[in-house]
């Protein structure tokens, strides 16, 4: 389902829409996280608003984790694109936990899953279930063997 309140870029493309409708709106989830991104396991909630940018060629996410006394524990902000050069998405991340960010990183639909990827070190995937749910995943690569850091069942809130 398009994005209605969109005033839309001549430059957009299909690959903007997708990612768009996949991800636009407000996300509430409860995330699990533990080895290898935390010394022990706990569990947080999440919440994400995604909103479309600059005519639908960006989605902009700004994201905050709160520990169960309800105290922010961790904000970050990403910029999502499509490089039609490269033929893929890009993503741009920023938070509180890194001294320098920014990098931008390469990703593609796998089926219905947007996994980016930092090559030899982690793994950001997106399994969009339906319109209304989807599973965000950290992956980290731990020796020779990918490792799950955090995943959290994401729901829509608007």
């Amino acid at each position: 389902m398009p994005h209605r309140n969109l005033t839309l870029s001549p430059a957009l493309r299909p690959e903007h829409e997708r990612l768009i409708d996949a991800l636009a709106g407000s996300w509430t989830a409860t995330e699990r996280e533990g080895p290898p991104l935390s010394a022990t396991e706990r569990v947080r909630s999440g919440f994400t608003h995604n909103r479309p940018a600059m005519g639908g060629l960006y989605l902009i996410n700004d994201y905050a984790q709160h520990d169960s006394d309800g105290r922010l524990t961790f904000e970050g902000h990403g910029i999502y694109g499509y490089d039609a050069q490269a033929g893929n998405y890009t993503m741009q991340w920023f938070d509180s936990q890194a001294a320098q960010g920014g990098a931008v990183v390469a990703g593609h639909w796998q089926g219905d899953t947007l996994r980016f990827e930092v090559p030899g070190r982690v793994r950001y995937e997106y399994e969009v279930r339906d319109r209304d749910e989807y599973v965000f995943r950290i992956w980290v690569l731990v020796g020779d063997t990918w490792q799950l850091g955090m995943e959290g069942g994401y729901v829509r809130v608007g």
